[in-house]
Order: structure tokens, then C-alpha cells, then sequence
């Protein structure tokens, strides 16, 4: 990673300015500053940690895509004796692989945290360890999608075309 003069300057007084707003983390700070005014490039590589690679679009519209499939699926729910759907394992939404499929966590966290966006998910926070499935589930949730737009993605299904599409 390389900076210009420029962009040195302004990371500085930022630093300048988090130093006054945190005191608590002043040292931090004033070393930032120090490594940046004296050009230390051999640590600007750590600045990058602060900051996740992006996520591609169509990964981003893939994760909307997998909590509006989950919305018709609690818009189900919350209207039928639904006992075979909720017991089946992907019945409700577990989340993503904190570990391996991050990006995918983080969105769907700032969706519902930040966001406030599919908050009919927010009941299961606690079921799912804060939506991070502990496994791998992006090649389930394909199939679903896939199967969820052969029926027309929509929000008004019978029972059997959920179980259809959670089978997948």
C-alpha cells in the first residue's frame, strides 16, 4: 500500500482528530501519526486491516435474495400450522459461516442491525449465535434461490413448494 503526501496529510489529521475525540487511545494515535509523518510504508499495510476487501455486487444482492426468500417463508408461517417447515433444518434462517463465508455474515448483520431490514429474522439472533451458522451454507442457500426462482420468487407459497425448496 502507498499513500501520497497528500493522503499522508489527511489520514494525519484524522489521526489528529481521533486522538482528541478518544483520549483513552491517544498513544495509538500519536504512533499512526509518527508512522505516517516519517513515511514508514513498511506499515501501512496494517491500515488495510482496518478496512474489509468489497463485496461484490451480485454477492451483496445474493444475501438480500436469501433473506427475501426467508420472508416468504416466515410470511408462511406466521399465517399456518407450519410444524413440518419449522422442524426442518433450514425451516429457519441460520445465518452464514462467520469463518468462511464472512462477507456474507457481516452484510446480513448490517442489514438487520444497522439497516433495520428484515427484522422478522431478528427472533432467531439467538438461536443462531447472532446469525453465524458455524457451517458453510452458501451451496444450500444456490439451490434454494434457484429452486425459490423457478416458482416465480414468490412470497405466497404452499407448504409443499417451501419443503420443495428447502430440500434443495
Amino acid at each position: 500500500m502507498n499513500f501520497t503526501k497528500l493522503e499522508r496529510i489527511q489520514l494525519i489529521n484524522q489521526f489528529e482528530i481521533l486522538k482528541v475525540l478518544k483520549p483513552d487511545d491517544r498513544e495509538y494515535y500519536e504512533e499512526w501519526i509518527e508512522i505516517l509523518t516519517n513515511g514508514y510504508a513498511i506499515y501501512y499495510s496494517d491500515l488495510e486491516d482496518w478496512v474489509e476487501d468489497e463485496m461484490p455486487v451480485d454477492e451483496g444482492r445474493f444475501v438480500l435474495d436469501v433473506l427475501d426468500l426467508y420472508r416468504a417463508i416466515e410470511n408462511y408461517k406466521s399465517h399456518h400450522e407450519a410444524k413440518v417447515i419449522i422442524e426442518h433444518a433450514f425451516g429457519n434462517f441460520p445465518g452464514f459461516d462467520g469463518n468462511y463465508e464472512g462477507h456474507y455474515f457481516i452484510f446480513t448483520r448490517f442489514l438487520l442491525d444497522k439497516q433495520k431490514k428484515f427484522q422478522e429474522q431478528a427472533q432467531y439472533r439467538d438461536k443462531t449465535d447472532d446469525f453465524n451458522s458455524h457451517w458453510p451454507n452458501l451451496d444450500q442457500y444456490k439451490r434454494m434461490v434457484a429452486r425459490w426462482e423457478k416458482h416465480g420468487r414468490k412470497h405466497e407459497m404452499s407448504e409443499a413448494e417451501i419443503l420443495e425448496i428447502l430440500k434443495s
